[in-house]
């Protein structure tokens, strides 16, 4: 397992993990991966993995739904 440092810094309302070019070359996600966390007991770690696709139709819905819609979006998010 190979492990590196990083930072938490805030992005909008939330706080955000930045992944290096590094990360990415052994962490193959792209803008809109959907990720699983899991965190151990003692709230000391968080592992993040690549979820699977239950169902790539409604995941492509999902998809096309967003990019019709991101004003809709984005005004939901500000609210």
């Amino acid at each position: 397992m190979l492990q590196d440092t990083t930072k938490v810094f805030k992005a909008g309302n939330s706080l955000s993990l930045r992944l290096t070019k590094r990360d990415l070359a052994k962490f193959h996600v792209e803008d809109g991966t959907v990720l699983e966390k899991e965190y151990d007991p003692n709230g000391k770690k968080i592992t993040f993995k690549i979820a699977d696709s239950i169902n790539p139709d409604l995941d492509n819905f999902i998809d096309k739904f967003y990019e019709e819609n991101k004003e809709l979006t984005r005004e939901l998010e500000n609210k």
